[in-house]
């Protein structure tokens, strides 16, 4: 075997075999506005796990996630560029303990010294949290910043929360609508103590990779 070939392919082994600890300090997330994000995280996932995250994020069924992954890297080598999927997350407060995820499935290319995102695969949003709510998505747009190797993925969102609410009385419910309204939250709708409530948002957030 060619030797040079065979270093990158161990190369490529060592690199999924310490991804999770070595990009957990390789990814840095900047907030647009620090008080509207609740939770931001980022991950390594093998194949298999990118699968997982499509099927349950996307509810779409196994071959299709499997497309998804190989249309993707169809034109690439995966091992001889060192390719890795990555997931990034944020969840943005919408207020009075509401929020709404925005995700994104990456793949970042860890060939030589440097780290750069490859490309974008696929993206989600929805609700995030318990309790009877929907989003409407208004647009999702996840984009990689300008050059031949973006170490910037800039993620921008727009979209409309519905919280279905059934308070057990008139006092309880006078309580719930003044701490939504306070929230920024308008009621849209009652039907006797249900109430639905709803508030529109935008998002903005930027991932850095750490080289």
């Amino acid at each position: 075997m060619n030797k040079k070939i065979f270093s990158f392919i161990i190369i490529a082994i060592m690199i999924m075999a310490f991804s999770n600890s070595s990009f957990a300090s390789a990814i840095n997330s900047t907030n647009i506005k620090d008080s509207d994000v609740t939770k931001s995280y980022s991950r390594v996932l093998t194949y298999d796990e990118a699968i997982k995250v499509l099927i349950e994020k996307k509810g779409i069924s196994r071959k299709q996630a499997e497309d998804k992954l190989n249309s993707v890297t169809a034109l690439k080598d995966v091992v001889l560029q060192s390719l890795v999927y990555m997931e990034l997350v944020t969840v943005q407060d919408f207020g009075n303990n509401q929020g709404v995820e925005y995700g994104v499935l990456a793949l970042v290319d860890t060939y030589g010294s440097g780290r750069f995102f490859d490309s974008i695969v696929d993206k989600w949003e929805g609700p995030s949290g318990s309790g009877f709510h929907t989003y409407t998505n208004y647009y999702h747009r996840p984009e990689l910043a300008s050059g031949s190797c973006p170490i910037k993925l800039y993620d921008y969102a727009r979209g409309q929360l519905t919280v279905e609410v059934t308070y057990s009385s008139s006092q309880a419910a006078n309580v719930g609508i003044s701490e939504f309204v306070d929230a920024g939250f308008s009621v849209e709708n009652t039907v006797g103590l249900t109430y639905y409530f709803r508030k529109t948002q935008s998002f903005s957030h930027v991932y850095s990779l750490i080289v």
